[in-house]
């Protein structure tokens, strides 16, 4: 298999007319690139990821950790050799609870069939071989050391307290600036100053700078903002938006100062790069490190 990229929704395995959730998996060259997003989750839980090959075998890819929030995301890559076949012809996309013992979610690639209730569970990594079922009993998963979310550094443990200092710097550096730009640039400030504080973090990319901070976004925080009176770029933002469900917002250190950056998600197309750049983006960054080709899944960046 060459590529392939699948767009999936999340439900419940007794409700399937309500979407939980959202998963993007793209295929390449043996490596699998998965992104999930759900909610109504438990918090403080972890949710074990499978790949449902037939009705009877799953493979074990790895662990959905929530923290204090009732959703969460995912962004996982991994390689694989092994179980190519079964790996590549999935089926479907399960979320299990662990610790209830339970299917949480399902996603299905293409049409929804029957499940087993006891499934052959295949882990990728050691190829070991366990039995799951779906009972109220204690769950027969051998249990797996669990991947920590990414260590804060010391600098942005405490996000609040670095960004007011921070914003405090950037207005005292201003002051030969004229006073209505300085009053419209103090008020942008103290939104995003807001946002960053207050909003869900995020690791949007594979491999990210220690002096960046990003945070999730949605359409209501933006919509007095600046960059959103451009009628062809609001009806992008949206568009997007609608399709992948959030938008991004970091704080980023770097040789020009203290900057913010607003960023919607997005599939590479060579062909509308200058529409992008034209609407005030500056460039396209992947969430893998890689350079932007087509079919790369990562987001359009504007300096605000």
């Amino acid at each position: 298999m060459n590529y392939s990229r699948s767009f999936i929704t999340l439900m419940k395995p007794d409700d399937s007319q309500k979407t939980f959730g959202k998963s993007i998996i793209e295929m390449r060259n043996n490596r699998c690139n998965i992104f999930i997003w759900a909610s109504d989750l438990q918090k403080y839980s972890v949710y074990k990821i499978f790949f449902i090959h037939d009705k009877n075998s799953a493979i074990y890819i790895t662990d959905l950790i929530v923290q204090n929030e009732m959703k969460a995301e995912i962004r996982y890559a991994f390689e694989y050799t092994d179980l190519k076949e079964e790996i590549e012809n999935y089926t479907a996309i399960m979320l299990f609870d662990s610790k209830n013992n339970k299917m949480k979610f399902i996603g299905y690639r293409k049409n929804p069939f029957e499940l087993n209730e006891k499934f052959e569970i295949i882990d990728r990594n050691s190829e070991s071989i366990n039995n799951l079922e779906t009972e109220n009993h204690e769950s027969p998963i051998k249990a797996k050391e669990i991947r920590q979310a990414p260590e804060i550094p010391a600098e942005i443990e405490n996000p609040k307290e670095k960004i007011l200092a921070q914003m405090e710097d950037i207005q005292n550096n201003n002051k030969k600036a004229p006073s209505r730009y300085k009053s419209e640039k103090s008020i942008l400030f103290e939104k995003l100053k807001l946002i960053m504080t207050n909003n869900i973090q995020m690791c949007p990319f594979e491999h990210q700078n220690r002096n960046v901070y990003w945070v999730r976004l949605n359409t209501r925080e933006i919509d007095s903002m600046f960059f959103m009176k451009n009628f062809e770029r609001k009806k992008i933002i949206y568009e997007q938006f609608k399709e992948y469900r959030h938008l991004i917002l970091g704080h980023v250190k770097d040789y020009s100062g203290e900057n913010f950056y607003f960023g919607i998600p997005f599939v590479y197309n060579r062909e509308l790069r200058e529409k992008f750049l034209n609407l005030g983006f500056c460039q396209f960054k992947c969430c893998d490190f890689v350079r932007p080709a087509n079919g790369e899944y990562g987001y359009w960046l504007m300096k605000i």
